[in-house]
């Protein structure tokens, strides 16, 4: 089996996430068993799958793993489903509804985006209007989660549930220097008939890949997609299995100097000090393949495998079908992705073919994005260089 590990699936996803995805579904053309791995808790992650194509039996997420809910099948849960006391009052709306003890404000329901008024969580408040209890609920129609607030408005502590509401997990805050929580316990409940204590979330994460692992015969592929998250956790697996890392960036701090230069410090231990851990590196261009082998000699196999493999059977259009002059760019935008020195480029292309228009698809900070937008105003392309926003499906583009 091949794991795919990373941190999340979003509804708008980075190149990472979309390599992931199409790997996927090359893999299953291939009859090749493989899942996306994600550690995050996420209350709508099995209808993100549906929105880009996939199915349950190709993810295992590590909330999921511990509930046993990986392949739970459950209902839809409306305001209507939540028994609250008759004497309630219940308000209206599209987004959320109050409810009401005479004058008094008790909670307030939220729905989840994109739903006809399907339960997301509660907020329940103090009499003296304060939040005191979040509670989340998963899409498939069960609380999920109690999260217990502060008076400083923090998060202190949580329960996590199964869909019988016996609990399987509890986390544990304390506030940093800036008032902010911070993960300070992690207490998996009686797991296998023990209680086990880990004091993060990356502590967790690898031991659920080593449960993951075991679960299926071991000797697994794990593949450490997500750098920030799936390095260490990847390496500080304790079964056997193959691990690779996956060359998600440019390895070198200075883009200038990709032969020489200081090493990203995500990657200067897993490419020096801990490089026996590793069964191989994965680089997306034959080139960075050859400056990593290199840099470490032939102590580990470098493969070069492009990071976005396509299966599509749609036919290559006609050139005379095509709109002349379009150009497009689908990515995230950003000054690491040099979207400001593209639409710099266009600007001068269009001064030499006034009929070129540029089309962007993507998300980005929205400070950046209005940045660039403002720059496309100053150069007066305005409806030519337009900002399409993220889109799933690209294939009539």
């Amino acid at each position: 089996m091949f794991f795919f590990v990373n941190q999340y699936l979003l509804s708008n996803d980075s190149s990472i996430e979309h390599a992931e995805m199409k790997r996927l579904k090359l893999f299953k053309d291939h009859n090749a068993e493989a899942k996306l791995v994600t550690r995050n808790y996420d209350q709508i992650i099995h209808a993100t799958l549906q929105r880009f194509g996939l199915t349950d039996d190709q993810l295992v997420n590590m909330y999921d793993f511990f509930a046993g809910t990986t392949d739970y099948v459950g209902h839809d849960l409306h305001v209507s489903d939540l028994n609250l006391p008759i004497e309630y009052q219940v308000g209206t709306g599209n987004n959320y509804q109050e409810v009401k003890d005479g004058d008094r404000l008790v909670c307030i329901v939220y729905f989840t985006g994109g739903t006809v008024g399907l339960v997301n969580h509660i907020d329940w408040f103090d009499v003296a209007g304060n939040v005191t209890l979040r509670q989340q609920y998963d899409l498939r129609g069960f609380k999920s989660v109690d999260q217990f607030i502060g008076e400083d408005g923090q998060i202190s502590f949580e329960r996590y549930y199964r869909p019988d509401q016996t609990i399987y997990m509890e986390r544990y805050y304390v506030k940093s220097v800036q008032n902010t929580p911070i993960n300070s316990l992690n207490v998996l409940k009686n797991y296998q008939g023990h209680d086990r204590f880990f004091d993060s979330e990356e502590d967790l994460f690898a031991f659920f890949l080593d449960e993951v692992n075991k679960a299926n015969g071991e000797n697994n592929v794990f593949i450490a997609d997500r750098p920030a998250v799936a390095i260490q956790p990847v390496m500080n697996m304790q079964t056997a299995a193959k691990k690779y890392l996956w060359m998600a960036m440019n390895h070198v701090n200075d883009g200038n100097n990709l032969k020489s230069g200081p090493l990203n410090p995500m990657l200067q231990g897993p490419l020096t000090t801990d490089l026996d851990k590793w069964d191989g590196i994965i680089t997306m261009t034959e080139a960075q393949a050859e400056m990593i082998r290199k840099r470490i000699g032939d102590k580990k196999p470098v493969y070069a495998i492009n990071g976005i493999p396509v299966k599509s059977n749609n036919q290559r259009t006609d050139m005379k079908y095509r709109i002349a002059g379009q150009i497009i760019y689908v990515g995230r935008l950003g000054e690491d992705k040099q979207t400001g020195k593209l639409i710099e480029i266009f600007t001068r292309i269009h001064k030499k073919v006034p009929t070129a228009k540029l089309t962007l698809y993507g998300y980005g900070n929205p400070d950046d994005v209005n940045r660039y937008k403002k720059q496309v105003e100053d150069a007066g392309l305005t409806g030519i260089v337009v900002f399409a926003g993220y889109q799933v499906k690209l294939d009539p583009v």
